[in-house]
């Protein structure tokens, strides 16, 4: 479908993966302190789905369509370095935190920034998978349920994305940071939606 940029999606992946080792280290160590974590990654993509519904909302004006990922070799090393080293601590999906910053971080184009995080965080996602496994904190039933679920709903996905405008998926995305920051906020409070 032409959205994925494959030397970003390469360079990002495999720093990513450098970093997904490196941060399920540090893991290991701050894992008595999930609760403050869980707030921190809260706040932090509070403020990235507020904005992402301001503009979806309000029609921004989306970047030019390209095929390229702007930004130089060493910005995107050091991207998927840092999406990486968090996706270790937390567990969470690196397209949390790449969609954002490919948009924001390197001006790139909406779906342009959805492929390419999809390419670049299969391989974080996988060496992250097995490090959690390792560490004792996956449940294995459910994650190849969650996870037969994910590459289906990928497949869809993707064909969707494809025929959507860029304002309503920056809507959409905005409307399920804002779940996933809820989600991560109310937990500290000992709350579950």
């Amino acid at each position: 479908m032409k959205n994925v940029d494959a030397s970003t999606a390469l360079q990002v992946g495999v720093s990513g993966v450098v970093g997904v080792v490196v941060g399920s280290f540090v893991f290991g160590y701050i894992k008595p302190y999930g609760e403050l974590i869980d707030l921190i990654i809260g706040v932090a993509f509070i403020i990235v789905s507020i904005r992402m519904l301001y503009e979806g909302i309000f029609g921004s004006v989306p970047p030019p369509q390209s095929s390229d990922m702007p930004g130089t070799a060493v910005s995107k090393s050091f991207l998927g370095s840092a999406v990486g080293f968090l996706t270790g601590i937390i567990g969470l999906g690196g397209g949390y935190a790449l969609v954002p910053s490919f948009i924001y971080f390197f001006r790139a184009p909406i779906k342009l920034a959805i492929g390419t995080s999809m390419a670049a965080f299969f391989w974080m996602a996988l060496v992250g998978a097995i490090f959690k496994i390792y560490q004792d904190v996956v449940n294995l039933p459910v994650a190849i349920v969650l996870g037969v679920g994910a590459l289906v709903g990928a497949i869809y996905g993707a064909n969707l994305v494809a025929k959507l405008k860029p304002n309503l998926l920056k809507t959409l995305f905005g409307l399920l940071f804002c779940y996933v920051s809820l989600k991560y906020i109310l937990l500290y409070f000992h709350i579950h939606i």
